[in-house]
């Protein structure tokens, strides 16, 4: 008797095999392994994947301003495919805060100083750097308005999954999907072998003996 068999508990003394409904058993535990591996599996893969800096592609508001003779603001990534959003020191994206006033102008050559404000639109904007520790004495590209007056704007980006933590996640949800499915014929036939065939032997057992004590009254 191998290892699988003795997990399922298997009866080698019954002869299952002339029974129709031994086969119905059969069928419910490929029908049932099937549909879980495809729930346990879906719900694994199909998990929120946590986007960060280092599996995404990512074009910044500053390299889009770089090619472009016009200024460039907030409004030209949300025309580009992805989430416009922005990059912690730590790696991890969040999705940008917006409100329906404020952006960021950035122009394709640097121009502005730290100190330096601007009104456009009734809305008054300061520079902000390109990138982290940049110096004070270097000329900025863009200026923000109050919601974006903290930010970097090399931080600043729209971002595309690459496709690697997709494929990650796809094969936990495949791992996760055979992991269930085995567990369950486990516990499926354990019922059925250990719990639900004895009452079948017991029964044909009891009906072996009331035909040998007739055959020996005779």
């Amino acid at each position: 008797m191998t290892v699988w068999s003795l997990l399922l508990g298997v009866r080698r003394d019954l002869r299952l095999r002339r029974k129709w409904w031994h086969y119905a058993a059969i069928g419910f535990a490929v029908l049932s392994s099937v549909i879980v591996y495809l729930a346990v599996g879906t719900v694994v893969a199909r998990r929120p994947i946590p986007w960060r800096a280092d599996n995404t592609f990512s074009l910044s508001l500053l390299n889009q301003a770089a090619g472009r003779s016009t200024t460039t603001t907030i409004a030209d990534l949300d025309n580009l495919v992805g989430i416009v959003g922005v990059s912690s020191d730590s790696g991890k994206l969040e999705v940008l805060p917006r409100n329906p006033t404020d952006t960021i102008r950035c122009e394709q050559n640097a121009k502005y100083k730290t100190t330096d404000k601007l009104v456009i639109g009734g809305i008054t904007y300061k520079s902000i750097p390109d990138y982290k520790d940049q110096a004070d004495t270097e000329l900025r590209h863009c200026i923000a308005a109050p919601l974006y007056a903290g930010y970097i704007a090399s931080s600043v980006a729209v971002y595309v999954p690459d496709g690697s933590e997709r494929r990650k996640q796809t094969a936990k949800g495949t791992v996760a999907g055979i992991g269930a499915t085995l567990l369950w014929l486990i516990v499926y036939w354990n019922v059925y072998y250990r719990g639900l065939v004895p009452i079948y032997a017991r029964q044909k057992e009891m009906r072996r003996r009331r035909r040998f004590e007739q055959y020996s009254m005779r």
